[in-house]
């Protein structure tokens, strides 16, 4: 369970944090503490992890608690919590081989010979697993580049 070290590592920062030295030392362990918090939060997501024990939940809300109560918030100490939750709703999209970049457009990836190639961007998912589907059966019959031209040019 990856939890408790993160736990662990985290009670051990905030007794850091209370004997720092000095405002850098402080700030060092302030940013330490805020990837531990962004850790947690993304192990409490349903969508990741459903099968995470009710135990482990608790645990992390604890110490979520604890870095409340010191003022200790990842959004505002970790610039890549901003775009932690765009990552994740992406990463969440990846089945069937489309992905989504940014939040905005929509991409068909598919391999030729071992290789990534990636279809034009669609505003919309249904858009891109067609093209999968095309691109797929081009990849097949070896007129995959053929394809993605004719694609681009009428993007």
């Amino acid at each position: 369970n990856v939890v408790e070290p993160l736990v662990a590592l985290g009670t051990k920062a905030l007794k850091s944090l209370q004997e720092a030295g000095g405002e850098a030392e402080a700030k060092l362990w302030r940013r330490v503490l805020a990837r531990i918090d962004s850790s947690l939060k993304t192990l409490l997501l349903e969508e990741l992890f459903a099968a995470a024990l009710e135990a482990t939940r608790v645990r992390i809300r604890e110490f979520q608690r604890e870095l409340q109560a010191r003022g200790i918030q990842a959004e505002a100490l970790d610039s890549r919590e901003a775009e932690r939750a765009a990552l994740i709703s992406d990463m969440a999209e990846e089945d069937e081989k489309v992905y989504r970049h940014g939040g905005k457009a929509f991409y068909a990836l598919v391999h030729e010979r071992g290789s990534p190639r990636w279809g034009v961007p669609r505003q919309t998912r249904e858009e891109a697993v067609k093209d999968r589907k095309k691109l797929k059966r081009a990849a097949m019959e070896r007129k995959l580049h053929t394809t993605l031209m004719q694609m681009k040019a009428e993007a």
